[in-house]
Order: structure tokens, then sequence, then C-alpha cells
């Protein structure tokens, strides 16, 4: 989009937007280093969900304003985008939370089709049936997330991300259980 947008009139926010990369690379390291300090999946996530309310706060103030651009506009796109670093580094240390990446539908897709394929080229497994449920998991919420995202979004703008964030803080802080490796899902 940027290639897109220089050659065809680029406006100075164009060139702000470019902060969103060293931002995000900021967000992964610094939730690289406070992991290797205390290994806390829960108070990662936790973050997540404060750095979303904020900008949805944000959102909000701004939208009522009409203010569609500046330093506190950009400010608040960059919180986004510092959560999504900080969510993208939490689902590759603690993959196994969310029964594989939560950032990367794509490969979602293409493990969910393998796992199918996988079901029903040989014999029928209840280890194989397991990892079906998983893909379906991640790719039904994916797909009720866009949809409600898009509904969403399209009436209230970037004020709705306050939903994710709230619930994110709330899922961290009354529902989360560590759960280990194995397929069976053991939670303590």
């Amino acid at each position: 989009m940027f290639a897109y947008k220089l050659a065809n009139h680029p406006t100075l926010s164009d060139f702000i937007n470019l902060l969103s990369f060293p931002v995000f690379i900021l967000a992964v390291l610094l939730t690289g280093k406070m992991n290797s300090f205390y290994k806390n999946e829960k108070g990662l996530s936790v973050f997540i969900g404060i750095f979303l309310f904020v900008a949805g706060i944000m959102a909000y103030f701004l939208t009522q304003q009409g203010i569609q651009s500046g330093f506190l506009y950009h400010t608040m796109l960059m919180l986004f985008v510092f959560s999504m670093g900080i969510q993208n580094t939490v689902n590759r240390l603690y993959g196994s939370s969310a029964f594989g990446p939560t950032t990367v539908m794509t490969g979602n897709v293409t493990k969910a089709t393998l796992d199918l394929f996988n079901y029903f080229s040989g014999p029928h497994t209840a280890e194989k049936l397991l990892l079906i449920r998983r893909s379906l998991v991640l790719l039904t919420g994916f797909l009720v997330g866009c949809i409600l995202g898009a509904l969403i979004s399209s009436r209230y703008g970037l004020v709705s991300m306050l939903i994710p964030g709230i619930i994110i803080v709330i899922y961290y802080t009354v529902f989360f259980k560590k759960c280990t490796k194995d397929l069976n899902q053991i939670c303590y």
C-alpha cells in the first residue's frame, strides 16, 4: 500500500504510517525482554488488553472531536500496532495456549486443510479428530471475529477496539488457566 501511495501523490501521513514497523518491532523486543524476566503469559496478555483499551478510549475522544490526523491520532494508531506486536510475541512464546497461531490465519487455514486431509486419507484417530477440532475453533473464531469486527467498526470506527481490550483483560485476569502441551489440555 505504501508503494502505491508513494507513486500516487504521497502525503505526510503516508510516511508517518511507516513508523508502525519500528513500533511493532519495539513491542516484540520489549515483550520478549519482559518475558525473559517474568515468564508470565497472563501478565503479558493483560498488557494487550490495556493498550487496546487505552487506544479505544483515545479513539472515542478523537472521534467526538472529529480528529483524524495529528500527534494524538497517530499515537492512538501506534498503540494498536504496539498491542499487535505484544499479541504476536505472546502467541509465538506461548502458542500452545491458543491451540495454534492466532496471528497467522493463512497458516491456520493450511494446517486445518492438512489436518482434514490426514484424517480422511488414513485411519481415523482421536488425535487427528482433536487436531481438526482445534483448527475449526481457530478458523470459526477468526470468521466470527471478522464479521463482527466489520459490522461494529463500520458503525463505531476504532472505538470498537475497546471490545477486544476489555475481553482480553477480563479473560486473562479472571478465567485464564495455564495448560500443558498435552493434547488433552490438562489445565492447572
